[in-house]
């Protein structure tokens, strides 16, 4: 039989033939099926399909990103049966030949949770990393111990602010060295760079973010001109939620960014987001922490999630799976 192959932009009407691609893809925390609808309508992110004859047998993402000089490829399947053919190397190098050809393109970027290969760090270098902290939980349990805390909550937040945009001046020094210090935004697995151009990107799907950021020098220019840690005048924490309908055994997924060092304030975020999953209705819950690997104390953050009810995942092979993400950059500029 021949084979004929060629990759195009995939449509709406494709989305039911990629799904089926695998069914079982990232262990039932596929986001997929809810982002699927996002990407062909999103102005900064197209995807594509690889077809066999006039069958679907792999599928990529792309998002557009830092003034259209990184691509960010994400989502990617390929059909078990078509498996070590090598066919996904074709098809990365297939899209990065299409976006080059615009002449703006210069590197592509993607985060993984796996070891990589020797061949692959033969052309990709890690820029960034965040660890992973990963929790599951019933929300009709947490969701009556989050309610005692409401009250507390409300008293400690007068100057906490909810944002549907990325506040741009936190891209500005002193805070960006605070929140930023490897100079990549990762929210909702894409890595940005710190451009007021992706300021509008961030939002991504559905992404809020809840803000306590502080600082003790309203002079910008002071803390340039000192030779003292200029991040111990930060306070506060960052976060940026993300959550979609999961798949098999959870009801919802939630991708929860967090962003600054200083975690005395973290109950404060958890609260707010927790409340957010509390609105959605939905029961089995399965939550992703994403916080810097540097001197941030992480304890904090479980005994915040145990006084909730909410207990760090025990399971060995889930727990192994999830530990860091780490972004990953090729120059294809050549």
């Amino acid at each position: 039989m021949n084979y004929v192959y060629r990759i195009r932009e995939s449509t709406p009407e494709d989305k039911q033939a990629v799904l089926e691609i695998h069914k079982n893809v990232y262990d039932g925390l596929d986001y997929l099926p809810e982002y699927y609808d996002h990407f062909q309508t999103s102005d900064h992110v197209t995807s594509y399909v690889y077809m066999e004859n006039d069958e679907i047998i792999a599928y990529l993402a792309c998002s557009v990103v830092d003034n259209g000089e990184t691509i960010v490829t994400r989502a990617g399947r390929v059909s078990p049966s078509r498996q070590g053919r090598h066919l996904y190397g074709h098809f990365i190098s297939e899209i990065e030949t299409v976006h080059r050809a615009g002449g703006k393109t210069k590197r592509h970027a993607l985060v993984k949770i796996t070891t990589p290969s020797n061949s692959f760090l033969k052309f990709y270098k890690p820029v960034a990393a965040k660890a992973i902290h990963m929790y599951e939980y019933a929300n009709s349990v947490v969701s009556i111990k989050t309610a005692e805390f409401i009250s507390k909550f409300s008293k400690l937040n007068s100057h906490a602010k909810t944002f549907e945009t990325f506040p741009v001046e936190f891209l500005q020094y002193p805070y960006s060295k605070y929140l930023f210090p490897e100079e990549r935004i990762i929210v909702d697995w894409v890595p940005f760079r710190l451009s007021s151009t992706n300021v509008p990107l961030l939002k991504g799907r559905d992404t809020v973010f809840y803000s306590d950021i502080t600082s003790e020098t309203a002079k910008v220019d002071d803390l340039k001109n000192e030779h003292t840690d200029d991040t111990g005048r930060i306070q506060g924490l960052l976060s940026a939620c993300t959550i979609f309908k999961a798949q098999q055994k959870f009801d919802l997924s939630c991708n929860l960014d967090i962003f600054g060092l200083d975690f005395r304030t973290i109950e404060n975020h958890m609260i707010f987001h927790l409340q957010r999953i509390n609105d959605t209705g939905m029961d089995n819950v399965n939550l992703r922490v994403y916080t810097s690997k540097t001197a941030c104390d992480i304890s904090l953050l479980h005994s915040t999630l145990e006084q909730f009810g909410i207990q760090a995942v025990t399971n060995r092979t889930r727990e192994e799976q999830y530990i860091e993400q780490v972004v990953y950059e090729k120059d294809i500029s050549i």
